[in-house]
């Protein structure tokens, strides 16, 4: 997929009419619990991650990672999928019906492993400005 990214961004930065940033691509375990490279800490402004902690080996490890990668006043943006908890219970339940009914497929087709998702169960708002969410 990060080939994907790299060979778009290379069309778009060919094309003198595109103005981009300076940009950086890097690949690296972001759920592993060695080191990242001291380059990489505290130098992004934003870490986006999009239905992909349910197939990490260790979420929480990730969003830790994700962390320290953002500068101070960085942002992650987690877009996950997942049981609801919409305030409307009735609306809740619907989607959570038709969740369940088709987690074991969704998870087989796209490589989700249910048993490794992380639910969060608070939210903190860190100095960094960055939200803590602890399991």
């Amino acid at each position: 997929m990060l080939q994907r990214a790299f060979d778009a961004f290379k069309l778009l930065k060919a094309d003198p009419a595109t103005s981009l940033p300076p940009t950086t691509f890097s690949i690296l375990d972001i759920s592993s619990a060695d080191p990242l490279p001291q380059n990489l800490l505290n130098s992004f402004d934003s870490v986006l991650d999009t239905f992909g902690l349910c197939s990490v080996r260790d979420p929480t490890q990730s969003v830790i990672n994700m962390r320290n990668l953002c500068k101070p006043g960085g942002k992650i943006v987690l877009l996950e999928h997942g049981r609801s908890a919409f305030p409307l219970q009735f609306i809740a339940d619907m989607l959570n019906s038709a969740l369940d009914k088709t987690a074991q497929n969704h998870a087989e087709k796209w490589g989700c492993c249910v048993a490794v998702s992380t639910r969060f169960s608070e939210t903190r708002r860190l100095d960094s400005g960055v939200d803590d969410r602890v399991q």
